[in-house]
């Protein structure tokens, strides 16, 4: 089989292309997804679309692998950083397109956003189990960290603790490109709220599932702050709620944390920019860096 490699911006996607990555997105993670809800999902980012590399078979122009890129503003050392998140990583059909050829394709896809993007600094991504080992062999890229998923039955207790002692380090990389649509652009919500407390703290929640609606909570990226506290009343009245939560550290998991054969999503970083490579470096990596939920 004849393949073809292409990069191609969300903008320039044929509705063909569009209706080729919902069915493997079907084939690879088994479960339906809109052209609609795709293109909220690639286009919301703050350069209105985000890069793909598609996979051709030459005989019927079908797309049969693919991965995606969404560009995203970062703070480190308060300068802004561009970050891509390598996501939505389907290649379902065993054979048809070979790891050299996905890590040429990677590569290359790098090269070109680099021509679009000056200043981007790192790739990241959340690989699962799947396909955690072959992205390590294939893009020697660096673990950092782990979300860990847990039931937290008093967010607000959680909520209130990382806004009375936890301090912003300005050598932390924090996600700062944070909006409402951005908010929204999730595939399993019907429902999200956020709340910016100041330039580097925020805390964002969503709902999943209309009929037994349970409530996502990101409370990694609440910093230490005295004057917007006042604000957030109304808000904390759904930090009453147990809600599905996180913590990046098993040390800093509190007692009323729950994580009993909870999901966790290792985080890897292929550093890019030279002004980010620092070995002090932390990625304060939440739910929000990912697409989940």
């Amino acid at each position: 089989m004849s393949i073809t490699f292409k990069i191609l911006k969300t903008n320039e996607l044929e509705n063909s292309d569009l209706n080729d990555l919902a069915k493997l997105f079907k084939d690879s993670f088994n479960k339906k997804v809109s052209q609609k809800l795709l293109l909220k999902k690639y286009l919301t980012t703050y350069k209105g679309y985000s890069y793909h590399g598609l996979f051709y078979d030459d005989s019927n122009d079908i797309i049969v692998g693919a991965y995606t890129f969404i560009p995203k503003k970062f703070k480190y050392k308060r300068k802004e950083v561009i970050g891509l998140h390598l996501q939505d990583t389907c290649f379902p059909y065993e054979g048809i397109v070979n790891p050299f050829s996905i890590k040429k394709g990677v590569f290359k896809s790098l090269d070109s956003v680099k021509k679009d993007i000056k200043e981007l600094s790192f790739l990241y991504g959340f690989p699962n189990k799947k396909i955690e080992s072959l992205w390590i062999k294939l893009l020697k890229w660096q673990y950092v960290n782990t979300v860990y998923t847990c039931i937290d039955l008093f967010p607000i207790v959680s909520f209130l603790t990382n806004l009375k002692i936890k301090k912003f380090n300005t050598r932390n990389v924090v996600i700062t490109d944070i909006d409402e649509e951005q908010i929204k652009s999730r595939l399993n919500c019907f429902k999200s709220f956020h709340h910016k407390i100041n330039e580097n703290s925020f805390l964002a929640l969503w709902q999943i599932h209309k009929f037994i609606p349970i409530q996502v909570i990101d409370n990694l990226n609440v910093y230490h702050d005295k004057k917007n506290s006042t604000k957030l009343i109304t808000f904390l009245l759904r930090l009453l709620i147990p809600s599905v939560s996180s913590f990046r550290n098993k040390k800093n998991k509190k007692f009323w944390q729950l994580n009993f054969k909870m999901p966790k999503f290792p985080v890897y970083v292929l550093l890019l920019g030279d002004e980010i490579k620092d070995q002090t470096i932390n990625f304060s990596t939440s739910f929000i860096w990912n697409d989940v939920p």
